[in-house]
């Protein structure tokens, strides 16, 4: 009879800690993702910085399985990265900083249609995995968003230009310039 009162209190034990690293790692947060620079914006591509800070407020360490993010323009995804194991120290906050260059290939008056429709933001959005339970994950959901029209609109001014500047025949680079917009966008 005593064995069993021995396991019964054991295995009490073991749920209860259980329950409470599984309560902890439910209190973590990601409590600002945000972008902090464009820059570098040219048709090739522009420089993303960004940063995602997690707050830990328990008495024990936790590490991040991983943190997965998109940049996201005009509505399509031009980068996807991860980190993982990332630790966050007891009762403390850790930055996660990126930088880095995201490629594209966008004709100049492509550019110019986005920026009459108004959606010249660049949106970083991913998930921090806090645990891996294998029966179930624990996720925080981050994102930010920033207008880049302004960027771009000096791009397309540059470039316009740049264009005339040449003497080519300005009709016909026009022309080759609009099909091949019209090509990224369908």
């Amino acid at each position: 009879m005593k064995k069993w009162a021995v396991v019964l209190g054991a295995a009490v034990i073991v749920l209860v800690l259980a329950g409470l690293y599984c309560y902890s790692l439910a209190r973590i947060e990601v409590v600002d993702a945000r972008i902090t620079g464009v820059k570098d914006i040219s048709l090739e591509g522009f420089t993303i910085s960004w940063q995602a800070t997690a707050r830990n407020p328990n008495p024990t360490p936790v590490y991040l399985k991983k943190i997965e993010f998109d940049v996201i323009f005009n509505n399509k995804s031009w980068y996807h990265g991860e980190a993982e194991d990332f630790k966050v120290n007891a009762k403390s906050e850790r930055v996660y900083v990126f930088e880095g260059p995201i490629e594209w290939n966008v004709p100049i008056m492509a550019m110019g249609g986005i920026i009459d429709s108004g959606e010249a933001r660049v949106r970083v959005e991913g998930i921090a995995t806090v645990a891996d339970l294998g029966f179930t994950q624990i996720q925080v959901p981050f994102s930010d968003d920033m207008d880049i029209k302004k960027e771009l609109t000096e791009l397309v001014i540059q470039k316009t230009e740049e264009i005339i500047g040449t003497g080519i025949d300005i009709g016909e680079t026009v022309g080759s310039i609009l099909r091949a917009g019209m090509d990224l966008l369908t």
